[in-house]
């Protein structure tokens, strides 16, 4: 072995993969610290979305559109920084658009990677939307983001909203064209996953679900093209110990 030390699969290699386990679940996981910060934003969420918003980006107001934007995109960067596995970039401006957050693998999360839900493969970034509207998201938002997820070398595209994604019309609906769009690539390393996140999920992180579990029922769920409750259950090392 070279004086540069080991290599993100020399230590794989090298490593008993129980340990590697074990230190994936305890990264990944919010510690008591975070998980008292991340309720706090949780609950400022929750109160911006329960008063009347003030149709104005002009900071004034007890509560205007800019500020409710905030509470969501603060929340959500906080989920991606605290993960353990990614460096984020908010409010990423191109020639055509803004992206609220890009999402980069970190030197843990290259390390990492088998054990994540996502991988670096056609994708060097994840594409994080942050859309706090009073009503279900559409499938204009859908296709949007689809679309800045491709332009964007990703094959994941994360739709983070209080009320979630429409689901009434089926196919037709919100939800339906994520696993359209899903299905219309056949190789999996190439099909794209535009996940909805909403605050039923926030809720179940705040009574100790995990993020990066979540996102793989979700991905697991377009894959199976079946409910995400069906695959969502609590990992061993959530357990409360006994």
């Amino acid at each position: 072995m070279s004086s540069a030390g080991y290599s993100p699969l020399d230590y794989l290699k090298f490593t008993d993969i129980d340990d590697v386990e074990e230190h994936f679940n305890t990264l990944s996981k919010l510690s008591d610290e975070d998980m008292l910060e991340y309720k706090v934003l949780l609950e400022n969420l929750e109160e911006v979305n329960k008063k009347k918003v003030t149709k104005t980006k002009i900071t004034q107001g007890d509560n205007n559109t800019l500020q409710k934007g905030k509470a969501l995109e603060n929340l959500v960067s906080f989920l991606w920084q605290k993960s353990g596995f990614f460096e984020v970039h908010d409010n990423i401006r191109n020639s055509t658009n803004e992206i609220d957050q890009l999402v980069e693998f970190n030197f843990k999360g290259i390390m990492f990677e088998k054990f994540l839900p996502v991988n670096k493969t056609n994708s060097s970034f994840l594409v994080s939307e942050c859309k706090n509207y009073d009503k279900k998201i559409s499938v204009t938002w859908v296709g949007k983001l689809y679309s800045l997820t491709c332009t964007n070398s990703s094959r994941f595209g994360f739709l983070f909203s209080f009320h979630g994604m429409a689901a009434r019309g089926g196919w037709d609906s919100a939800i339906g064209l994520t696993k359209k769009l899903f299905l219309q690539k056949e190789r999996l390393d190439e099909k794209i996953s535009i996940i909805d996140f909403n605050i039923e999920d926030f809720r179940m992180i705040s009574n100790g679900a995990n993020f990066l579990h979540l996102i793989k029922a979700k991905i697991d769920s377009l894959i199976l093209q079946t409910s995400v409750s069906d695959l969502i259950s609590k990992h061993p090392a959530e357990e409360d110990e006994t």
